[in-house]
């Protein structure tokens, strides 16, 4: 936490933080097919279906590669593997739940306050990236009927769930050129395209909004400040679990 608050100009060295958060619960959740069901976290999770490696093939590849704002930090799934008779392996892929996470570049403390309330501010600049996200996890996973997101702000996160809904299409991605006329016409076609796609917009369940991800214990003098994950965040973290795979083992983390 020193790090990411010392460099936090930049999100990246957030990720370190909660790449060791959420890989080390992943380890605390034990699916019932074990050890053929794994838990896994995974960094720029891509949902639509890519190429295959050399020498196999794939249906219904996707020719084009997903818009950036489509792929979320992490994400956690459970894995199945299963081998057929021909002793290839296929992988089926549930997803838990997603995470975005954004930076807090601000002069006072992240425990304070102010920076709880400039976190807060930053929700409605990032929540479209994370419906984005949540209908490419839909549109390239028929079976899947629910997805969680958290949007992670500094020391802050926020939850919310959507449902899968009818007539799931991607979010619009398109291509611009370079005329600057043509390109004027592509942003405003864009623009009322968006503004239409606004109009009828699935909104999502709020399970936790601008909550604290970790309790911060009083600076002993001397010594770095301790920190530890809150209760709301742990309990965030449960809830796409007991929804969706209620047949896992937790250990306490």
């Amino acid at each position: 936490m020193e790090n990411a608050w010392s460099t936090r100009g930049s999100e990246r060295y957030l990720y370190t933080v909660y790449s060791h958060i959420i890989s080390h619960l992943c380890d605390t959740i034990l699916p019932p097919q074990f050890p053929t069901s794994t838990v896994s976290h995974t960094p720029q999770a891509i949902f639509k279906v890519l190429h295959p490696p050399l020498g196999e093939a794939a249906e219904n590849v996707d020719k084009e590669d997903p818009h950036p704002e489509q792929i979320p930090d992490f994400v956690r799934m459970i894995f199945t593997y299963t081998e057929s008779n021909t002793n290839k392996t296929t992988v089926s892929r549930r997803l838990i739940d997603l995470w975005e996470i954004k930076g807090l570049n601000i002069t006072e403390r992240w425990d304070g306050a102010l920076a709880r309330l400039k976190a807060l501010e930053a929700i409605s600049k990032y929540i479209e990236q994370l419906w984005k996200q949540a209908r490419a996890a839909f549109a390239h996973n028929e079976t899947w009927t629910v997805v969680y997101a958290l949007l992670i702000v500094g020391p802050y996160f926020s939850q919310v769930v959507w449902e899968r809904p009818p007539g799931v299409v991607e979010p619009p991605t398109p291509d611009l050129s370079n005329s600057t006329i043509t390109r004027s016409k592509a942003l405003l076609d864009n623009y009322n395209a968006r503004i239409e796609e606004a109009k009828a917009r699935d909104v999502p369940r709020v399970e936790f909004l601008n909550a604290p991800v970790f309790d911060f214990e009083d600076v002993e003098e001397g010594q770095a400040q301790k920190v530890s994950l809150s209760p709301h965040f742990l309990y965030a973290l449960s809830l796409p679990l007991k929804e969706q795979f209620d047949d896992c083992d937790i250990q306490p983390s």
